[in-house]
């Protein structure tokens, strides 16, 4: 932070209470609850907040992070007495949250938001219902229009703003205010980055040096797996998977490791749809690069709350499409389970077992659908990627904050050498040619891959490990 300009940040709902007092004037100063804009003859009061589960993984005790409608409120009461009516808060708590923020904190009158990956687009006649954005690709991640406006209990609006991720898209809008500095109308103009638009020079040479730190860092040895890590989409798509497998695992281990209030009693269990794998991780030396060759897209690692149905029911919508090699299918851990192919689709699961521990000695029980589960997967599963709309709502959602690809690279780091293995957590029942059912153990014909068969022995070794490391952290 101390080699970036001082007026970049902002932190509305960041407490540096707890730090000496050097470092927390420092930081006050350079982070401070509000900053005040002067535009003209217009001064405008600019907020920062980002959501407090930021904070799970990190583990860094002198930073507290607060509710945002608490510290967002207070705040826009400092300003309000210093004569400032026009406020826009720079968020990263995601759509769901955003809106919240706008109904019940008064008197903002923009939120531009981040975190959820959310896209927005305006229709051309209409203000309340979403447009189609240029890139046909993106037409089913329409989430709402652009801006979402949110009426407060005042009658006040205000403009919900978010544009996607990764610089596809560029948010822009023009807003006229009233005397009272209250959103009078707006012209929404968001825009597609491609290669029709220019390329800023001074942009580019920031970009150009990042990129080339990137590059660098892109190619340090993070770790050592002693097999190959199969990711293709030609085995994951269908059966059970190395990579999906090690994935899987080191869910259920950050599990342990950053949610240490989950009972340990409770069952464990991580759902990888095979669609985030795309290639392989050779045997030897793993990178950073290497983990982002072999997954095809950046997730949040969450926690859902749901009952055994609708674990059932995923396991149902995962090997529906079996045959077309769909990305929907689940890699698991914590979970094995059986799947007949001579059966129609949504009535092929059967011998589902999970994961539990009682009295710290894991063992694999029968799924019960009338029991809470604790799952670990993607935001994008849990927000009905997919059509894994059996999720929505679960009974509960907690966010880890940290995306999958850091998640697989922390775990390589703290447990290299790995050794990831296929290990029938997946069973597969293919009918034969004479009509006899046979049975197929996935990775079958691999021995590269296919080392040992010991169901769910890598999930219990993560549970406990995780358990430990959790015990020894809150200690």
């Amino acid at each position: 932070m101390r080699s970036l300009p001082s007026n970049l940040f902002v932190c509305t709902n960041m407490d540096f209470s707890k730090f000496n007092k050097t470092m927390k004037e420092e930081l006050g100063e350079r982070c401070p609850p509000h900053r005040i804009l002067t535009i003209g003859e217009k001064k405008i009061g600019l907020l920062g907040y980002l959501t407090p589960n930021v904070m799970e993984p990190l583990k860094v005790p002198e930073v507290h992070i607060e509710d945002e409608i608490e510290a967002l409120t207070r705040e826009v009461a400092v300003l309000r007495k210093k004569g400032i009516k026009l406020i826009v808060a720079l968020g990263h708590s995601g759509y769901e949250r955003d809106q919240e923020i706008a109904h019940r904190v008064p008197s903002l009158d923009v939120i531009v938001g981040g975190h959820s990956h959310t896209l927005l687009w305006p229709d051309p006649i209409s203000h309340q219902a979403p447009g189609v954005p240029p890139d046909p690709a993106d037409a089913g991640n329409v989430r709402g229009p652009y801006p979402t406006v949110v009426v407060q209990p005042s009658g006040r609006r205000v403009l919900l703003l978010h544009a996607f991720f990764g610089g596809k898209y560029v948010g822009n809008i023009n807003i006229t205010f009233n005397a009272d500095d209250e959103v009078k109308d707006w012209w929404p103009q968001p825009q597609l980055l491609d290669e029709s638009m220019p390329q800023d020079p001074d942009t580019k040479e920031v970009m150009d040096d990042l990129q080339e730190q990137l590059t660098n860092r892109s190619h340090d040895v993070i770790g050592k797996s002693l097999v190959q890590l199969v990711g293709m989409a030609e085995m994951c798509h269908q059966e059970e998977c190395n990579l999906g497998n090690l994935m899987g695992d080191a869910m259920l281990w950050a599990l342990r490791m950053y949610v240490p209030d989950v009972p340990i009693q409770l069952p464990m269990v991580a759902l990888v749809n095979s669609g985030l794998m795309r290639n392989n991780i050779q045997v030897g030396d793993v990178t950073p690069r290497m983990l982002t060759e072999a997954l095809s897209w950046r997730n949040l690692v969450e926690v859902i709350v749901i009952n055994g149905s609708m674990l059932h029911a995923a396991l149902e919508h995962g090997s529906s499409t079996v045959e077309q090699r769909h990305g929907r299918f689940m890699q698991v851990s914590g979970i094995s389970y059986q799947i007949d192919m001579s059966k129609p689709p949504y009535h092929r699961v059967s011998h589902v077992h999970v994961l539990s521990a009682n009295d710290m000695i894991p063992e694999s029980r029968l799924l019960n659908h009338s029991q809470h589960y604790h799952v670990a997967l993607t935001n994008f599963i849990a927000d009905g990627g997919d059509g894994f709309h059996m999720f929505t709502p679960p009974i509960s959602r907690q966010s880890f904050g940290i995306l999958d690809i850091s998640l697989l690279q922390n775990y390589i780091i703290a447990r290299s050498p790995v050794f990831a293995v296929v290990e029938d957590r997946i069973r597969m029942i293919l009918p034969s040619g004479d009509g006899e059912e046979e049975h197929h153990h996935s990775g079958a014909g691999r021995p590269a891959v296919h080392l040992q068969h010991r169901p769910l022995l890598a999930a219990a070794t993560a549970l406990l490990v995780g358990a430990v490391a959790a015990a020894v952290v809150t200690s």
